[in-house]
């Protein structure tokens, strides 16, 4: 399925995503936080640009390197390390307690470093959810009036043997087992033309997969809801599993430990991803659904809570439309 519907990257997509993201106002993103009966605006903290910087540049940073070079307490740099984990900048390392970049970051990194540090430079500093900043174009063509979309699904792990990214120096580190790879969706609006680049992720429960996207549930117009339709079917779910082929030696062997009340070695990723990664994403079976939603939302400005008022549908949760 993988194999069939990639195609290659268009480089010239994602420099237009990242050239859209760096011009973004800070006022366009959420930099407040709900406090009690006020919103207070958060605070800027240099200092997890430099983390944030250091684990690109030198692939991992651990926490005595941290509190050494950047002059903060344990406590402190553990408290940031946490915060940059929450906001999907950062993952845990091959061992603890070293903390690599989110792979995806890393992907795009040494494609456009530039670009990209300039992206962090500026919006680490502001407690910004990495994921959440990269579907924002999303939402600004969702203002607009949308004549097409279009969609490239560009497969990182595994590769089949196919180069789906030109001759760059990619890091030695893969994508697996956080992302599968990288999706890149050109929307043509009357104003302008927005850009968009998001990672995947796709895991198997059985035999069927779930292809996840990093996008926020208001940008469909809806808080969480399960629905299906015919061949339509979408989840709304707050957490994203380890990516593992169905079939490979991994799966197989993740399939007999489970049998037998073992662990696999992806089950701390899984469990890295649900505590720190909690977050909204969107679930579809294929990508041809994922394409559908996105297209009928921009397009059409469709809500899915008036898909799901038909009795077909199956609502796991009370919706808020978005106004």
């Amino acid at each position: 399925m993988v194999f069939q519907h990639c195609k290659s990257v268009k480089l010239k997509w994602i420099e237009e995503a990242l050239d859209i993201l760096y011009n973004i106002q800070e006022i366009q993103v959420k930099t407040q936080v709900k406090r009690k009966t006020k919103r207070t605006r958060l605070r800027e903290i240099p200092k997890l640009e430099d983390i944030v910087f250091h684990t690109v540049a030198i692939n991992s940073c651990d926490m005595s390197w941290i509190t050494k070079e950047l002059g903060l307490n344990l406590r402190t740099a553990q408290h940031y390390t946490r915060m940059l984990s929450k906001l999907r900048w950062v993952i845990f390392g091959r061992w603890y307690p070293f903390y690599d970049p989110n792979p995806f970051l890393e992907h795009i990194t040494y494609i456009f470093p530039q670009k990209i540090w300039k992206i962090v430079k500026k919006f680490a500093p502001l407690q910004v959810d990495l994921l959440d900043l990269f579907a924002m174009p999303l939402e600004f063509a969702l203002q607009d009036e949308i004549s097409d979309v279009d969609f490239r699904w560009s497969q990182v792990e595994p590769t089949f043997g196919i180069s789906y990214f030109p001759n760059i120096s990619l890091p030695n580190r893969r994508l697996y087992p956080y992302w599968s790879g990288i999706v890149q969706i050109k929307i043509e609006g009357k104003k302008k033309t927005y850009y968009v680049v998001l990672p995947y992720n796709i895991h198997w429960t059985g035999r069927n997969c779930h292809i996840t996207l990093p996008i926020p549930f208001n940008f469909y117009g809806i808080e969480s809801a399960t629905y299906s339709k015919g061949e339509l079917k979408v989840h709304f779910d707050n957490s994203v599993k380890t990516t593992i082929p169905l079939g490979s030696a991994s799966y197989t062997t993740r399939s007999w430990l489970h049998k037998y009340k073992m662990k696999h070695w992806s089950d701390s990723v899984t469990r890295f991803m649900i505590k720190h990664w909690k977050n909204e994403y969107a679930e579809c079976f294929d990508f041809k659904t994922h394409e559908q939603i996105l297209r009928n939302r921009l397009i059409n400005k469709t809500r899915l809570m008036n898909e799901i008022a038909d009795r077909d549908f199956i609502i796991k949760q009370i919706l808020q439309i978005r106004d």
